[in-house]
């Protein structure tokens, strides 16, 4: 094996190395499944004070995602805020629940790709992350 990754892959190693330079915090988060993440995502998409932490997993899990875009291949148009890509986020994996089981920043990653994928030239495709 030559040491190379395919890109969907890339971009998922990518994204938990953002995640970890975050600290212990980031760590968490890249390891985390959707199963414990998810519950903090509805909180946050309510707008309750009810698991502040658990919001705070997924809210900062998702805008580590939306900072490293390009490098993990979401293009996010202009504007887009962290609360968009939550919402996005929420309902993607909600779609999945027979992939729960997997990394949280995975599957938050695939819907961030799918809802606001590059163009070749490393910009939006003008696919707009879809406000719920």
């Amino acid at each position: 094996m030559g040491g190379h990754l395919a890109p969907g892959r890339t971009a998922s190693v990518a994204a938990a190395c953002g995640l970890r330079l975050l600290g212990k915090q980031g760590a968490a988060v890249a390891q985390m499944s959707a199963n414990y993440a998810m519950p903090g995502c509805r909180e946050l998409v309510a707008q309750t004070n009810n698991s502040p932490i658990f919001q705070g997993h997924c809210g900062g899990g998702v805008d580590a995602l939306l900072s490293v875009g390009r490098v993990v291949e979401v293009c996010a148009p202009d504007g887009v805020n962290k609360m968009q890509a939550v919402r996005v986020v929420t309902l993607y994996i909600d779609q999945r629940p027979a992939r729960m089981h997997e990394a949280f920043t995975d599957l938050a990653l695939e819907a961030l790709q799918q809802a606001s994928p590059c163009s070749r030239s490393g910009t939006s495709t003008g696919r707009h992350v879809p406000v719920l």
